[in-house]
């Protein structure tokens, strides 16, 4: 019986991360059940939250993320009103095209179901393999795709972005850290995996983030022994790499001449001055933010004349172009928590939770919206409070990758 429980609160959890990032917008399934999905993924969370809240009195780990995640969740219920007041758009409206930011509510649901660590680690490489496989099968099968979103050929590539991607990013700094742990080939090709869909991206400061911060940890990681051998290895392995993706390389080098060259400011410096200093309609809108438009109302509207005529995209800008939407305390709960990981001591097992923060900062007002990423970011969180759990009731010799049971006490 208890095994039957492991396998679906195992299975409802893998089916909600699939719902929060709407199955990866697969082109099998017929948009506005996708949508349908999404929402349906966000009920389901709601629905559970109350069963558990009434049925399961098993203790509860500590939640060290309550304050940042309310403060985000308080954010969605102001910039309802600032989309209502400010753009005449209706609550109902709103209550749906912002349906990504309820999967924030995941944090709590974790909790209540607490699945051991493997198996949510688990979860993140194959929710990440599950991308890369598609993002590969729709590169092959160009100008056909296996996702909705457009695909195009630039920069020497096939550019296309999809749900899903932060997961790729998760799976690669985790198979790092479990080939040196393990040296379990699997891994090693994981991670290969992960840096060629980095690559076929297109996007410099993707690239360049992702690469520096995996040296950074391979020089500092006491999992390698030997650092000038695998330092080498690296070296070795990027000349038939260049080669392979010469055209993507040569590309991305020409795009930074050409915008080195080019006057005047970067479209983003343009957009972040727009939504941060003209688009807020008064001062009490900062904090509430001006809400999620829908292509269903009159608000909809002026954001996609704002795409059009400007070139300013909210998606396009990180964290201001949430700012733009959800207010201050959506800035304050991310920033907050963001920080308390950065300058919390973790042991290397949970390094690639710092390194995802890192890649995140390093592309905080460039890189794209932190809002769309709930599922993951409650899964980092849960994994650090789940990690001070097993630390204080489970035997120092227990590594944490291997710790398999569950963590509730009957």
């Amino acid at each position: 019986m208890e095994n039957k429980g492991f396998w679906l609160r195992n299975g409802l959890l893998f089916f909600i991360i699939l719902c929060s990032i709407s199955f990866y917008e697969i082109r099998f399934i017929p948009q506005v059940a996708l949508k349908a999905l999404e929402f349906f993924g966000a009920g389901l969370i709601v629905a559970l939250l109350i069963l558990n809240l009434i049925y399961d009195k098993s203790p509860r780990i500590k939640k060290n993320f309550t304050v940042e995640i309310s403060l985000i969740l308080a954010s969605v219920l102001l910039s309802m009103f600032g989309a209502y007041l400010y753009h005449d758009q209706p609550f109902a409206v709103t209550l749906v095209v912002q349906r990504y930011m309820y999967f924030f509510l995941l944090y709590f649901l974790l909790h209540q179901f607490k699945p051991a660590p493997n198996d949510v680690l688990k979860m993140i490489i194959y929710i990440g393999m599950i991308h890369a496989a598609i993002y590969l099968g729709s590169y092959l099968l160009y100008p056909n795709t296996l996702v909705h979103s457009k695909a195009a050929e630039a920069r020497g590539t096939v550019r296309i972005f999809f749900p899903g991607l932060i997961y790729v990013f998760l799976s690669l700094f985790l198979s790092v850290y479990l080939f040196f742990s393990t040296k379990r080939k699997i891994y090693l090709a994981i991670a290969f995996v992960g840096i060629l869909i980095t690559i076929l991206l297109g996007t410099r400061q993707v690239l360049v983030t992702i690469v520096f911060l995996l040296l950074m940890y391979i020089l500092f990681s006491k999992k390698v022994k030997s650092k000038i051998a695998v330092f080498t290895v690296i070296a070795l392995s990027l000349i038939p790499l260049y080669f392979i993706f010469q055209d993507i390389f040569l590309s991305l080098i020409e795009v930074s001449k050409e915008q080195s060259q080019k006057s005047g400011e970067d479209v983003r410096l343009r957009a972040i001055k727009f939504f941060v200093f003209d688009f807020f309609p008064n001062k009490i809108s900062y904090l509430t933010g001006n809400g999620e438009a829908s292509s269903n109302s009159i608000y909809g509207v002026k954001i996609n004349q704002i795409k059009q005529h400007l070139g300013y995209y909210q998606s396009d800008i990180g964290i201001v172009g949430d700012f733009s939407k959800f207010g201050l305390l959506f800035v304050i709960g991310q920033l907050v928590a963001m920080y308390r990981i950065l300058v919390r001591k973790l042991d290397e097992k949970l390094m690639f939770i710092k390194l995802m923060v890192w890649s995140t900062v390093i592309t905080l007002v460039t890189g794209g919206s932190l809002a769309q990423d709930a599922a993951a970011l409650c899964l980092m969180f849960y994994l650090i409070d789940a990690h001070d759990y097993l630390k204080e009731t489970t035997p120092p010799d227990r590594s944490f990758p291997a710790v398999g049971k569950q963590m509730s006490r009957n």
